[in-house]
């Protein structure tokens, strides 16, 4: 297994270093709690009841892939350590799986660069969370490698497994079929063989849980109630964040908050752009549409989280930062690490 002993350490000094962390917010005894605040109680609640009456109309957000694994592994652990131990050997899995995908086009010292600058990313703490960004970022990783081995037929099923995690695992959909094509491009043939009805597989996990809802009207109305009935441009999103920047009392966690947002969501806008034309194809368009579909609710809130499964992101962001003068380099780890800091805080 390559390099998955020099993962297992990086991973188990990384996780002792996020505890310590926390310990500086929260009291020993509650240290690991914490990590199922916010969404991490709605999965738990979803995995022991299901969507049921009590859950709001944001639970439905909520795919269900992930409360089911940890309902899963419940009668043996309970069900807050099986979210936790489904979140920690995702996270594990998609560590090794990020060098190995990264390998395809980068040298070990970019992977490397890479995977660290992913550990230090400021919501990096999620994926060791109750929350299901390890293991859709395990499914995306996992689905796009075997897409690039040329194993379709697995990756279309992963990949269907992550659109049964997320909505966003629809957007796995694009690299396969792009892939594929790229692939096949000068052997029309192979377009009409069967096994391009694997690139049907995909959308199979989302389809199936909209089904679900739409099988009982009311749930099927709150899932349509998250989504805005009006959306928001992208140069909208930024005058406001600018405005809130000028505005906001500067002394209120309010400002931190916008300042963490703003901070990712700018920068990430620039790797966008400087991005294009250096990634794959695929790769870019993947990043495109995580970063630009969410500003549509007219705002960066969450960006960070969002961003943290989009692995095209840190693929490029390793291979730019290796190209910035080693002054930068650390100020770029300050900034990275002090936000870090500033998230976790706020979120335990």
């Amino acid at each position: 297994m390559k390099n998955f002993k020099e993962i297992l350490k990086l991973f188990i000094s990384w996780r002792l270093l996020i505890l310590l962390a926390v310990l500086i917010f929260t009291p020993l005894t509650n240290s690991f709690k914490v990590f199922a605040n916010f969404d991490g109680i709605r999965f738990l609640d979803i995995a022991k009841e299901g969507y049921g009456t009590p859950n709001t109309y944001y639970s439905y957000l909520l795919f269900p892939f992930f409360p089911l694994l940890i309902r899963l592994f419940s009668p043996l652990f309970g069900y807050f350590s099986s979210g936790l131990f489904v979140s920690h050997l995702f996270d594990l899995g998609s560590l090794y799986v990020f060098q190995l995908l990264a390998s395809l086009d980068y040298p070990k010292k970019t992977v490397r660069t890479s995977l660290l600058l992913l550990l230090s990313f400021p919501s990096v703490f999620f994926l060791v969370s109750v929350y299901s960004e390890s293991l859709f970022l395990f499914l995306c990783l996992l689905s796009v490698y075997l897409t690039r081995k040329k194993y379709f037929l697995f990756s279309g099923l992963v990949a269907a497994l992550a659109s049964y995690t997320r909505l966003a695992g629809l957007f796995l959909w694009l690299i396969l079929v792009i892939e594929y094509y790229q692939e096949n491009k000068h052997n029309i043939k192979a377009f009409l063989k069967p096994t391009t009805l694997f690139l049907l597989l995909p959308p199979l996990g989302s389809l199936f849980y909209l089904n679900y809802l739409q099988l009982n009207a009311s749930n099927i109305e709150r899932f349509l109630l998250s989504i805005p009935s009006k959306f928001v441009f992208l140069h909208q999103v930024i005058f406001r964040y600018l405005k809130m920047l000028i505005l906001v009392d500067h002394s209120s966690s309010l400002f931190l908050v916008v300042l963490t947002e703003s901070l990712v969501g700018f920068f990430a806008l620039y790797l966008l752009i400087a991005s294009f034309r250096r990634l794959r194809f695929s790769y870019w368009l993947y990043l495109f549409l995580s970063f630009f579909v969410p500003t549509l609710w007219g705002d960066f809130v969450s960006l960070p989280r969002y961003l943290l499964v989009v692995f095209p992101f840190f693929f490029f962001l390793g291979d730019w930062y290796e190209r910035q003068h080693p002054y930068f380099q650390k100020s770029y780890l300050l900034v990275s690490i002090a936000l870090l800091f500033v998230n976790l805080g706020l979120f335990v």
